[in-house]
Formats: structure tokens, sequence, C-alpha cells
């Protein structure tokens, strides 16, 4: 798991981390984003799977979305 600190934020942390068969038995790979307010590293209050396929394509839609687009 790598963990992010917010920069302005007590107990504020992005956590990263791949997840292999999700779903069960057969499913995709997924990388989980989640987020937390209250340091709950383990059990963040907001999560979203990104397949691990279209990571590329997040990460540039994240600098996009950065740069003001």
């Amino acid at each position: 798991m790598l963990k992010i600190p917010y920069k302005k934020r007590k107990n504020a942390w992005i956590v990263v981390k791949r997840i292999d068969s999700p779903y069960g038995e057969g499913t995709e790979s997924v990388v989980s984003l989640g987020c937390t307010l209250k340091g709950e590293l383990e059990n963040p209050t907001w999560k979203v799977h990104i397949p691990v396929e279209l990571i590329e394509d997040v990460i540039s839609a994240l600098k996009l979305a950065r740069d003001g687009q």
C-alpha cells in the first residue's frame, strides 16, 4: 500500500494499492484509490477501483484535470 498524506490536513491520506481478483477468482486486477480524513488507512471512507488496463488513461485524465482542461 502506498500512502500519500494531505499537505494541510492532519490524519488525512490518499491510499493506493493493487488488488488481484477483487470480485472473486478470475476477475481482473484493479488499483484501489482511497481517501480517508480520519487516518483509517485500511478502511478509507471513499474508494474507487480502476481496472489495471485503464491506469494509463486515468493518469492522463488526471494530468489534464490538474492543468485545467
